[in-house]
């Protein structure tokens, strides 16, 4: 609560009107899961009927309310309120089941820290939703640092990570990079080095030439995204093409994508900015130039207001659309332990399924199509890997293409006949109202979104893509509502692909509306599906 409280006296320093309110009934306390919210509300515990009313009262009055961190409001107080009320939240999707999902949509707009969900939110129903840069770092800040003196001073630390090592996603990858670079900085919980006070870590950063940035499952947005260009370091991301949404990749930042447990790219990247220290230097400076310009605290404000005075106007005018709260039917026990084991089963390619006839499994409003196609055109382009020169068969519209060539060295040429349904496209990319042919290559890779379920005469399809380009792409398990010529499971993608392949890999997405892709084997039942196809049988 003292931080929130510090950003939002800095706030009104701005000129932002703007009061706070804790959302925890009995503070200091952590905040509450969506069933342990629920079942105290339903019955009626004095301490959330306390703050229920506490809360419209605080709201009386004003235009908006913003819940923060997305926890500890329920959707039944929402209607009493009397404001535009926009759902928060920072920590999707690893939480999104206990926090974001069984409210959000109850909100009538909603402000996602993490770039790579707002498919996930657009598909739970809501129709505003913007991404909200997380760059409130007053306590990290470097006073008097500038492009300039990036560009010209000594660093005496070579790499550092401030962060967590105990999630199974991304210790291994640490612990690799620990390994190739034994004098690197680790602190946080579960390093033996333990956590340093606030002034050493500014210290560090500000003495550190270079600034890895892993997360827990897709990024690329948290706290390091902006601490570590504001400090003069350079940041080395995963997610590469979310995170060119964010920085210019190779221009203010340097962006990787690891896809299973690889870090072989992060490690040679390393190596190869420490080796070559002007390009380094000029890459941090920009980032820093970069974070002044567009995410200091009085730019983030002057944002937020604009889109709060954007979606109020349209809320006025359209009525509220947001549904009212309904409570569910209460889930069997058996079917909430099977949807949380499903969780877990996900990340390596495994679900609980019925082996016998039952009732139809609920369907979340998450199956929009529109979302499942964007979520899985930016998984795909997590798995391009090196390849410069794509040609984009896919019928998306064009949103591998636009997602993929955040990556500056590439180019694309995509096949869209027709108008191409994305908001803003790339320099990088030449959109074709044909198929693309082999004349427009050369290619070191062909991408199909979307178009193998689509495809009666998939064989040559197939063959055209092995002759097109060595590497392909290709998906299948189309979203709900596309045309399908057949399904596929993944045994047949497998054995179908490697007719005209000599390499096979498939992936899948264990969230539809999630671009975070795993890798799984051919008796998985998840899908969408992915396969990477290289060695073509000539």
């Amino acid at each position: 609560m003292r931080w929130h409280r510090a950003l939002a006296e800095r706030a009104r320093s701005y000129g932002v009107q703007i009061e706070t309110i804790c959302l925890v009934p009995e503070p200091p306390a952590p905040r509450m899961s969506f069933d342990e919210l629920d079942l105290r509300w339903r019955r009626r515990d004095p301490a959330l009927v306390r703050l229920r009313e506490k809360l419209i009262e605080a709201a009386r009055g004003a235009d908006v309310f913003w819940n923060f961190n997305g926890a500890n409001v329920h959707p039944a107080w929402l209607p009493h309120l009397g404001t535009f009320n926009v759902y928060g939240c920072f920590d999707d999707p690893e939480s999104s089941d206990q926090l974001s999902a069984p409210v959000a949509r109850y909100f009538d707009a909603a402000l996602v820290g993490n770039l790579a969900c707002l498919p996930l939110y657009r598909g739970w129903g809501l129709r505003r939703v913007a991404w909200a840069p997380n760059a409130f770092i007053a306590e990290d800040s470097v006073d008097g640092l500038t492009p300039e003196i990036v560009r010209s001073e000594e660093r005496p630390i070579e790499v550092v990570f401030f962060g967590e090592r105990e999630s199974g996603w991304r210790r291994e990858r640490l612990e690799r990079l620990a390994k190739a670079f034994p004098d690197a900085v680790f602190h946080g919980r579960g390093w033996s080095s333990g956590y340093v006070s606030d002034s050493e870590r500014r210290r560090m950063y500000r003495n550190a030439k270079i600034g890895w940035n892993l997360h827990n499952s897709v990024g690329p947005v948290n706290i390091r995204t902006f601490v570590l260009p504001a400090a003069g370091v350079l940041q080395i991301g995963d997610n590469k093409c979310r995170l060119g949404e964010v920085f210019r990749l190779g221009e203010e930042v340097v962006g990787f994508d690891s896809v299973g447990d690889s870090m072989d790219e992060c490690i040679e990247l390393t190596r190869y900015y420490l080796a070559h220290d002007a390009e380094r230097r000029r890459i941090a400076a920009n980032g820093l130039a970069r974070f002044t310009r567009d995410y200091t605290e009085p730019r983030l404000w002057d944002y937020f207001q604009q889109r709060f005075g954007e979606w109020i106007d349209a809320w006025r005018k359209e009525g509220p659309t947001a549904p009212q709260w309904q409570p569910p039917a209460r889930a069997s026990l058996i079917r909430r332990v099977a949807r949380r084991g499903n969780r877990a089963l996900a990340r390596v390619g495994l679900q609980i399924v019925r082996t016998r006839p039952a009732v139809p499994v609920e369907r979340r409003e998450s199956d929009a199509p529109e979302s499942r196609t964007v979520a899985l055109a930016w998984a795909v382009a997590s798995l391009v890997g090196d390849a410069t020169r794509i040609a984009d068969l896919g019928t998306d519209g064009g949103r591998f293409a636009v997602e993929a060539a955040a990556d500056p060295d590439r180019t694309i040429v995509s096949s869209h006949p027709g108008r191409v349904s994305v908001e803003a496209s790339r320099g990088n990319v030449a959109f074709l109202d044909r198929r693309v042919a082999a004349a427009d290559g050369p290619f070191d890779l062909a991408v199909g979104v979307d178009v193998l379920d689509q495809r009666e005469d998939f064989r040559s399809f197939l063959q055209g893509c092995a002759e097109l380009a060595p590497r392909l792409l290709v998906t299948t398990g189309a979203p709900s509502g596309a045309r399908r010529a057949r399904e596929w499971t993944a045994g047949e993608l497998y054995w179908v692909l490697r007719c005209f392949y000599a390499r096979v890999d498939l992936y899948a997405l264990p969230d539809p509306l999630v671009p975070s892709v795993v890798a799984v084997d051919v008796n998985t039942t998840l899908s969408p599906l992915i396969a990477s196809c290289g060695d073509p049988l000539r």
